[in-house]
């Protein structure tokens, strides 16, 4: 049976989230609707007064209810752990092949973060600009060692918005192959050309020529000048961006801040950071796993926040220069803060680039399962194509509630506790007032918060099937 059951940042919000809007509407700071309503979303996450499915065993007549999530996109520490665990074992299963994995993190300085944190456009050209020169390198470095002109790389792009601190920084994640790709005449596909190690003069040479190409971008648009960096009309900064600056000059004062701002096995050229030293091998799928998920995580971890009714209390990853790990806010700061981290609606934070776009030609002999409706025609009409035995289906990267459960922590949800035999969706309940007799009857009482009727249906996230 499930029962009704708070996290920290449910309680924080549900005490702060109408006092913040207040004052901030008496301020004149007016953000984006979609804020608001993503953060209006967070006390209902898995609350049973929002609905909740009944799953019922046929064999001893048990049966128990799930509560249904808010599918918050960025604040929500459950909800974007579980998209976290799917798109990884989709990239593990199914896009990313038995090769070595190299990250590339490029952090921009703080001007420029200011820009595309308000310029969705300018953030997806400076990140084309990012993966178009990582892959050139990876070419060139390839001709070296291989003699054909025609290589071909495969790799993904991560948007990340947040720092350590909950502050708004802005900064891009790319996982390549560790290699290039060409078609050999031998085997008649394509093949890796795996590359050395990257040392640090190439590294400084790779990010050098990043930040003469995003510069070059930034001068064509009119954001940059001979004195740096300049405003125009259409770059002014929105309540939302507003309230990151005045929360990030306070932490401007460092000690050191040569030794602690930057990582030591990091390039620093004007301001950006390039960081490429992290590399799975090809058979280690804990580090593959591993490295999916740190791209992917949430903001926020439900274990590293406390709250006591007055002050929230955030415990850090890393130490900052003068020996903080935990950041103290009040509710209304913390609010203001996290609101920062929400991405506008429809915005795509992870791009494929190279091999592994969609329509990419040969891009079926790479990735570990084709799940394109083009490869499978041609899984399907072939014998001969090469389809991994581990792979379990060629489906997409939604996964259902129950087996992702069971992948993640080892739970089976739909096995019975009580006589170990396979359990059913019988139904799923969103009507309020089919919500409210049922809890009553059960003893649980329903929270005062209103209901969210705006969700999405149920078949999309469960092994749910009408017939039943």
């Amino acid at each position: 049976m499930a029962s009704n059951h708070t996290t920290a940042l449910q309680e924080i919000i549900a005490t702060g989230l109408a006092t913040t809007r207040r004052e901030l509407q008496e301020a004149e700071a007016y953000l984006p609707s979609f804020v608001w309503k993503e953060l209006a979303k967070l006390p209902g996450c898995g609350q049973l007064d929002r609905g909740f499915v009944r799953v019922y065993c046929p064999a001893c007549q048990h049966d128990k209810i799930v509560a249904f999530s808010c599918k918050a996109r960025a604040t929500c520490s459950a909800c974007v752990g579980r998209r976290m665990n799917e798109l990884a074992f989709h990239l593990d299963d199914h896009v990313v092949p038995l090769a070595p994995v190299r990250q590339f993190v490029l952090t921009l300085p703080m001007q420029l973060r200011f820009l595309v944190a308000k310029n969705a456009r300018l953030l997806s050209a400076v990140r084309r600009v990012f993966v178009q020169t990582v892959s050139t390198f990876y070419k060139q470095r390839a001709r070296l060692i291989c003699s054909v002109k025609d290589q071909r790389t495969a790799g993904l792009c991560v948007v990340q918005r947040f720092s350590s601190s909950l502050a708004l920084n802005p900064h891009l994640h790319a996982l390549f192959v560790d290699g290039a790709y060409h078609h050999s005449e031998e085997t008649g596909s394509l093949t890796l050309v795996a590359t050395p190690a990257i040392e640090k003069k190439m590294r400084d040479a790779l990010l050098e020529r990043i930040v003469r190409r995003v510069f070059m971008l930034l001068k064509h648009r009119g954001l940059v000048g001979d004195d740096g960096f300049t405003s125009s009309p259409d770059t002014e900064l929105d309540a939302q961006t507003q309230l990151m600056f005045e929360a990030m000059r306070p932490a401007q004062t460092r000690s050191n801040p040569k030794k602690h701002l930057h990582s030591p096995n990091a390039s620093v050229h004007r301001g950006f950071s390039l960081h490429c030293e992290t590399r799975a091998k090809a058979h280690d799928q804990a580090a593959r796993l591993r490295l999916f998920r740190y791209v992917l995580r949430p903001a926020i971890a439900a274990d590293k926040l406390q709250f006591d009714g007055k002050l929230v209390t955030f415990e850090m990853k890393r130490f900052l220069s003068d020996g903080t790990k935990f950041l103290k806010f009040s509710v209304q700061a913390f609010i203001r803060r996290i609101a920062l981290l929400i991405p506008r609606p429809r915005q795509c934070e992870v791009t494929y680039c190279g091999l592994f776009t969609s329509n990419a030609k040969g891009r079926e002999q790479v990735v570990r399962v084709a799940t394109h409706r083009r490869a499978k025609a041609k899984v399907a009409s072939s014998d001969t194509f090469p389809t991994p035995a581990s792979a379990p289906t060629l489906a997409g990267p939604s996964m259902s509630w129950a087996d992702l459960k069971k992948r993640t922590f080892g739970i089976d949800e739909l096995e019975c506790e009580h006589c170990g035999q396979r359990m059913r969706v019988l139904c799923a309940i969103t009507d309020p007032a089919a919500i409210k007799r049922f809890l009553d009857h059960l003893g649980i009482g329903v929270a005062t918060t209103t209901l969210n009727r705006n969700r999405g249906p149920p078949q999309q996230d469960l092994l749910f099937d009408p017939a039943l």
